[in-house]
Order: structure tokens, then sequence, then C-alpha cells
């Protein structure tokens, strides 16, 4: 199981607007958050079984929702994806 850390490239611009420091804070998630398409890449190359999409950007934008993220890791991964959300457990 890989859990990785992953960012929606469309939902970034959305979520800069709606901070003062826009910019910088695009700057920022380019530089240093992982776009979900890559992080479905990684798990297909490390040959796990599940990926886990976790520490989602942006989480909270009500016009993205978790068919959003599963595109996102169509083609580049086709096994089981879980969208990480406040509280999830998953059992091993």
């Amino acid at each position: 199981m890989l859990v990785h850390e992953a960012m929606l490239i469309a939902g970034i611009d959305n979520l800069a607007r709606r901070t003062s420091n826009a910019g910088r804070l695009k700057v920022h998630l380019l530089a240093s958050h992982t776009p979900a398409a890559d992080a479905a890449k990684i798990a297909s190359e490390a040959h796990v079984r599940t990926l886990v999409l976790n520490h989602l950007v942006p989480a909270d934008d009500p016009s993205f929702n978790e068919d959003d993220w599963m595109a996102e890791v169509v083609g580049n991964w086709d096994g089981p994806t879980i969208i990480g959300k406040d509280g999830l457990s998953i059992p091993l």
C-alpha cells in the first residue's frame, strides 16, 4: 500500500484565489506537492496493491469530489484507490 499526499492541478487556481497571498501559495503548492496523476505513476512503478491519496490539495473545495480525484489516477494506475478523509481507518 502506498499512502501518498496528492494535489489536483485543476483546483490550485480556485484555492489561490481564496487567499490574500495567491501568487506565493500557488508557487508553494506546485513546488511542494505531488499531482495526483504523479502519485498514481509512483504507485504503479512501485508495484503496490493499493493507492491511498491523502493530505489532499485542495481539500475543501466543493467544486471537486471523489470522482475528480479518481479521474486523475486513471491511465497511470489501475489498482484499487482510496481517497483519504479525516478519520479514515484502513484495516491491514
